[in-house]
């Protein structure tokens, strides 16, 4: 029921976030490398896509009739695939965190 909750409760607050995140790369902090802060960006972007994938197939499970004609599966697949991607720039921009930490010490 935690999981369900949660995406419940920040899903629809997913997006403006994202956007804020792209127009004023509030969340690439304060790191020197560039990468990082590709990376953040990236995964914003990663993430407009994937949100509203994720809503039609949650509309898609609790209202089926509002999603007829849509490919629920293949917005499934879509939906996981950005999170895939997002979950690998996340690899490699904590790596470069600390690579970037290792370099001041």
């Amino acid at each position: 029921m935690y999981r369900v909750g949660t995406r419940l409760a920040s899903g629809p607050f997913g997006i403006p976030a994202e956007l804020e995140n792209l127009c004023s790369h509030s969340w690439c902090g304060g790191w020197q490398d560039p990468w990082i802060k590709h990376s953040v960006l990236m995964q914003s972007w990663l993430m407009l896509g994937y949100y509203p994938l994720e809503h039609v197939c949650w509309a898609g499970v609790v209202a089926p009739k509002l999603t007829r004609g849509i490919d629920l599966g293949k917005a499934s697949r879509v939906s996981c695939v950005f999170w895939s991607l997002w979950l690998l720039i996340d690899l490699f921009a904590t790596w470069r965190r600390f690579r970037e930490l290792r370099q001041l010490e």
